[in-house]
C-alpha cells in the first residue's frame, strides 16, 4: 500500500537546514539515497516523543500571541470565579498562569483599611 503524502510549508531557512542534514546523511551512505520527504518524515516521527519540555516552552514563547494569551488567562479566571473561587484563590491562579506563561506581574498589595476617628 502506498503511503499518502501531504504538503507542508516551511521557511527557506528551514529548507536550507534540511538540505544540510540531507547532505550529511547521504555523504558516504552507499545503501541508497535519502530523499527530503523521507528525511523530514523521519525527523518528525522520531522526535515526537522526545521533545524536551524546555523546547516545548521555547516554541510556545517564540509563537505566543499576547492577546490570545491574555484572553485565555481571563477565560480561566472567569471559570474559576463561576466555580466559586474566592479572591485569594483567584489571585493565586492569576499569578500561577502568568508565571507559567512568562508574564512578569507586579506585586500589588491592598492598603490596610483605615478608620476615621473624629
Amino acid at each position: 500500500m502506498k503511503e499518502k503524502k501531504v504538503i507542508i510549508a516551511i521557511s527557506e531557512e528551514s529548507k536550507n537546514a534540511l538540505d544540510r542534514i540531507q547532505t550529511k546523511v547521504n555523504a558516504g551512505f552507499i545503501g541508497g539515497r535519502i530523499k527530503k520527504y523521507d528525511l523530514a518524515s523521519w525527523l518528525i516521527l522520531n522526535s515526537e516523543n522526545t521533545v524536551p519540555a524546555e523546547a516545548i516552552n521555547n516554541i510556545r514563547k517564540a509563537f505566543r500571541d499576547d492577546l490570545k494569551l491574555l484572553e485565555g488567562i481571563r477565560r480561566q479566571l472567569l471559570n474559576a470565579r463561576r466555580n466559586g473561587a474566592n479572591r485569594s484563590e483567584m489571585r493565586e491562579l492569576s499569578i500561577r498562569l502568568s508565571r507559567e506563561n512568562g508574564i512578569e506581574m507586579p506585586v500589588m498589595t491592598m492598603p490596610a483599611p483605615t478608620t476615621n476617628h473624629e
